[in-house]
């Protein structure tokens, strides 16, 4: 019997890897619109530098690991 493999599904660390590039990347797009509310930019600040953070570790492990 077939077994369609599920699409969220990903064999290897590889492809889990990029994709949480492209997501941290996404995540970044969303937090950069400019803030109108003074009160909020210095958690808005915050968040970036967080997904920025990860966004480094996730591209230096695709590099160590030779991806």
């Amino acid at each position: 019997m077939f077994r369609p493999e599920r699409a969220d599904v990903h064999p290897d660390r590889r492809g889990r890897l990029h994709d949480a590039v492209a997501t941290l990347e996404k995540a970044h797009q969303d937090l950069a619109h400019e803030e109108d509310d003074p009160r909020v930019r210095g958690l808005q600040r915050d968040a970036l530098r967080h997904v920025d953070v990860a966004l480094h570790a996730t591209r230096e492990a695709i590099r160590d690991a030779g991806y």
